[in-house]
């Protein structure tokens, strides 16, 4: 509350489709102006978290938004066709971001297998959530990640199969930082293998 800057960039957060209460918002936006690499983003949807990161990362820093853009959870499991990629364009332009958004139309395994941009400094985790898809998304991507010190945020990490995932990556993660919401943050130095 009170962060400069930040009510005219919620009002473009609650005008888009999507889930991410003002504190979430407020969050990322913190987390992201701490940031002195590029952050990751996978689930943008219409764009509400993506906003709020880009509003937040310094000048010349960019956000990879990761999405199929082929509809949340209880759309694509509903057999619905769903194709979000002209909202989220035109939500990060009407919020101003897109210069500071390379949005990325894929699933975020296959994403990170193209990616090029390291080191990423902070990375949301808001994609697929099932256990396997959450696993595989810190999995694939923890190669980019600046290992001195890196944020990775959970969002519905009381959901239980995120939460099984998280259980499971602990011994991977930084240390908890706290967490807002349903989202869990984790913040500080990367260990330095993985035996996944």
């Amino acid at each position: 509350d009170g962060e400069p800057g930040f009510d005219q960039i919620f009002k473009s957060i609650k005008n888009t489709e999507g889930w991410l209460s003002r504190d979430e918002a407020l969050l990322l936006y913190l987390l992201a102006k701490c940031e002195v690499h590029d952050a990751v983003e996978i689930g943008s949807y219409c764009g509400k978290s993506s906003i709020a990161i880009a509003a937040g990362l310094r000048d010349g820093l960019i956000l990879h938004a990761v999405d199929p853009h082929t509809g949340d959870r209880s759309q694509v499991e509903a057999g619905m066709e769903v194709d979000t990629w002209s909202a989220f364009l035109a939500n990060l332009k009407k919020a101003g971001v897109d210069s500071k958004v390379n949005p990325i139309r894929s699933f975020s395994v296959s994403a990170a297998r193209e990616f090029s941009h390291a080191p990423v400094g902070m990375m949301f985790i808001d994609g697929w959530h099932d256990t396997d898809a959450v696993l595989e998304d810190f999995l694939f991507w923890r190669q980019f990640l600046n290992t001195e010190f890196s944020t990775i945020i959970f969002d519905d990490y009381t959901f239980r199969p995120v939460l099984r995932a998280i259980i499971a990556l602990r011994d991977h993660l930084p240390p908890v930082f706290g967490a807002i919401g349903k989202d869990l943050v984790f913040r500080g130095a990367l260990p330095a293998r993985i035996s996944a």
